[in-house]
């Protein structure tokens, strides 16, 4: 029998669970180059990577095979040596049959170290090719947990409406807030639709439980644009959801495409009126204002990013624009016989009487009117109007 010495002591990794060992396993089975198997009963599970084996130079700490390998989520060269002894510790059964070999794990001390330390014995094994982790002596509620944070161990059908990416990220509608990666639970998210990404795009942290909010940010507004039908997106940005927070970053405006855009302004329409322009501030609100623009609407900047993008909505402000250097043009008579048509007998019968009497000394007087490069004059005598 040969004795592995790993100098891993016992409580290293303190605050990880049995189910935190287990994804460690689950991990490892994954990311290998074959087909995986797995099968639980009342208190065990197994979990199998078919024709494949590990050399012993792997339950050196560091050394892996998957160390720059975009396609695996570890490549730290730990995951299954931790597991081992977290499982060990917490008096949970393991073997592995490693094709021709047996590897039990145990922790026992050390005469040299002075100290716990985990050990694995390895046997002969015959008829086998394949490398499997036998853990046995769990409960029910552990084998739950594991099976609930790895998207491989349930069924594809439970998942609800989803679409898939071609990089193999997938995006789940109908769950909130919840981030997988490489088909194993992450964390929870302040996300409106859950995701599997693939090991590629994004880093997580060394125990595999956080990543960058920003990053996350930038992955799920490209997953989104490229595979979301253009109402759901329209949705999610109207809503200023997290997922799309960072589309103004990812997405040029050349790059937003024409359904999605054109949907967005739809929306728009359909809630404000086709008069309605886009502002992303309090103030752009009220520059439009001045400049004429009879409705301005503030939206948030990702919804109003796709309404600019869209065609009929840059000929729509372009028309308004375009009306507004007519009004400039027209003199102060004609902008006030123009306002008494449409808004004075909205006002009181005295009140328009006095308005009518103030256009009549505009005819009677044929003022002359300028407009200079700033500030628009006009030329005239107003001594005797009357108030």
């Amino acid at each position: 029998m040969k004795r592995y010495k790993l100098t891993i002591q016992p409580e290293y990794c303190n605050d990880w669970s049995i189910a935190d060992a287990i994804r460690e396993i689950l991990q490892n089975c994954l990311d290998a180059p074959s087909t995986f198997e797995w099968d639980a009963g009342l208190d065990y599970m197994t979990l199998t990577s078919k024709n494949t084996q590990l050399p012993q130079s792997t339950l050196l700490l560091g050394n892996t095979s998957k160390r720059g390998d975009k396609d695996s989520v570890g490549g730290k060269g730990e995951g299954y040596k931790l597991a081992m002894m977290i499982l060990v510790r917490e008096g949970v059964g393991i073997e592995i049959r490693n094709g021709n070999k047996l590897w039990v794990p145990i922790i026992e001390w050390d005469q040299d170290f002075e100290a716990n330390m985990l050990v694995v014995n390895e046997t002969e094994l015959t008829n086998n090719t394949d490398l499997t982790f036998f853990i046995k002596d769990i409960d029910q509620d552990t084998i739950d947990t594991v099976i609930h944070n790895c998207l491989y161990l349930q069924d594809q059908n439970s998942f609800g409406n989803y679409a898939t990416a071609g990089c193999g990220s997938r995006i789940f509608f109908d769950v909130e807030g919840l981030l997988y990666v490489g088909g194993l639970f992450v964390c929870s998210t302040n996300l409106q639709y859950s995701y599997d990404l693939h090991p590629s795009k994004i880093k997580l942290t060394r125990d595999r439980r956080e990543c960058s909010g920003w990053d996350l940010q930038g992955v799920t507004a490209s997953l989104l644009k490229e595979v979301a039908e253009p109402k759901r997106i329209v949705e999610a940005a109207q809503k200023d959801v997290a997922d799309v927070h960072h589309m103004q970053y990812s997405w040029s405006v050349s790059s937003i495409p024409s359904e999605v855009a054109d949907e967005a302004y739809n929306v728009f329409k359909e809630a404000y009126g086709d008069d309605a322009v886009v502002a992303e501030s309090y103030s752009e609100m009220v520059s439009l204002q001045e400049q004429g623009f009879v409705k301005p609407v503030v939206v948030n900047d990702s919804f109003a990013r796709l309404i600019r993008s869209s065609s009929d909505y840059e000929t729509t402000f372009s028309e308004q624009e375009d009306a507004l250097e007519v009004e400039e043009e027209k003199s102060p008579l004609e902008l006030l016989e123009e306002w008494k048509a449409e808004w004075g007998y909205n006002n009181s019968p005295s009140g328009l009487e006095s308005f009518e009497k103030i256009l009549d000394i505009f005819r009677e007087r044929e003022l002359e009117y300028k407009y200079a490069a700033k500030n628009k004059t006009v030329k005239g005598e107003f001594d005797d109007i009357q108030f």
